[in-house]
């Protein structure tokens, strides 16, 4: 997985999305450095990703990072999508990869018949599902290692302090 590789992957997902209709807003990556030294792949406001972390309601981290266009890409039904990457000598350092569904769907609240006869949107409109952000993050940086507390590799589900689901490490089983 190089830089250029991912980049273009990225691009490629993109253009796909777009081509069948899929989203109707997008960010093109921005990039940032020299992908033989140190590179990152990010959306163009990258700083306004910073109030996922913040202890605020929900709803209003979503329209911040909408607001503020801090995504990849938007789906149809409102959920924004981010893929940031960092790399270190065509190595990969760090990615966050992050999806944060729309606390509402203001277009089947006006158009409802849209959503209802598309099987695409059938999950996303029933009456039992709850939206919550979810992110898939990697650094490799051995300062932020904790054991259990925060792994190199995790998913985090909702928005929830301190809840990280490890990925299984192999070399802990190749450690003597």
């Amino acid at each position: 997985m190089t830089p250029t590789n991912t980049l273009s992957q990225i691009t490629e997902l993109m253009t796909a999305l777009v081509s069948l209709s899929l989203c109707n807003e997008q960010n093109f990556p921005s990039t940032h450095g020299d992908p033989t030294k140190a590179f990152e792949i990010t959306v163009g406001n990258a700083a306004g990703m910073s109030v996922a972390l913040k202890n605020i309601a929900y709803h209003d981290i979503y329209r911040e990072l909408d607001e503020g266009r801090a995504f990849n890409f938007k789906m149809l039904d409102g959920a924004l999508v981010s893929l940031r990457y960092r790399f270190q000598s065509g190595e990969v350092m760090e990615h966050s990869l992050s999806y944060f569904p729309s606390p509402d769907l203001e277009h089947f609240q006006n158009d409802p018949q849209l959503y209802l006869l598309d099987e695409v949107y059938a999950d996303v409109v029933s009456r039992n599902i709850v939206p919550f952000p979810i992110r898939f993050d990697f650094s490799s940086d051995e300062t932020k290692f904790v054991e259990i507390h925060h792994p190199y590799s995790h998913l985090t589900l909702g928005q929830y302090e301190n809840c990280r689901i490890p990925e299984f490490q192999f070399a802990h089983l190749l450690d003597p």
